[in-house]
């Protein structure tokens, strides 16, 4: 399962967040206790917000990295972007990854 989603950044916006408790609870029950969740962002919030989300869920942190391009997770296929993606690099923002292992 993998996103690149909309950051919310308001507070008051947090349970839109698709990296909230509720929506990580939802994608652990879909893809079973040993599924794996993939983020990419180019908002540094929601990548922290995620990273701390994450540390209450059992499970590993199998990559994570605040700039893609310049450290690839071994494996990594850079060649899907989706538009967001291009655009944001065109303009010189780094994409944020993370790759999370349900236990």
């Amino acid at each position: 399962m993998g996103h690149f989603p909309d950051p919310q950044p308001q507070l008051s916006r947090e349970n839109r967040r698709l990296t909230n408790p509720k929506f990580l609870q939802l994608y652990r029950y879909l893809s079973g206790d040993d599924g794996v969740f993939h983020l990419k962002t180019d908002n540094y919030g929601l990548f922290e917000y995620t990273l701390e989300m994450l540390s209450g869920e059992k499970g590993s942190m199998e990559a994570c990295t605040d700039d893609l391009y310049a450290n690839t997770p071994e494996g990594f296929n850079l060649s899907i972007q989706t538009t967001y993606e291009k655009k944001f690099l065109q303009e010189g923002l780094k994409i944020n990854y993370l790759r999370f292992r349900w236990a």
